[in-house]
């Protein structure tokens, strides 16, 4: 998630969250403002993990594949290898 995305939930959420008096029997608007919040603020958290996962996925799979011309020179640094 973008860092303008993020934010723009966080804010969103907060006036859900603490400016809206509305109370329907059907929805809280309280409960999804508090959503939005922690949901924005998790977003580029989640996105800096995923950056990593991509990487090195993408490094493990760029090793051994079948139109790899290295196969079988070994794994590239970083990428796990089952034991065995």
């Amino acid at each position: 998630m973008k860092t303008a995305t993020a934010l723009t939930l966080v804010a969103i959420g907060a006036i859900l969250a603490f400016a809206v008096t509305a109370q329907p029997h059907f929805f809280s608007f309280h409960m999804a403002g508090w959503v939005l919040i922690v949901v924005g603020c998790s977003g580029p958290c989640c996105r800096a993990e995923a950056a990593v996962r991509c990487a090195v996925t993408w490094s493990c799979l760029a090793w051994g594949g079948p139109a790899s011309s290295t196969a079988g020179s070994g794994p590239s640094p970083g990428c796990w290898s089952p034991p065995g």
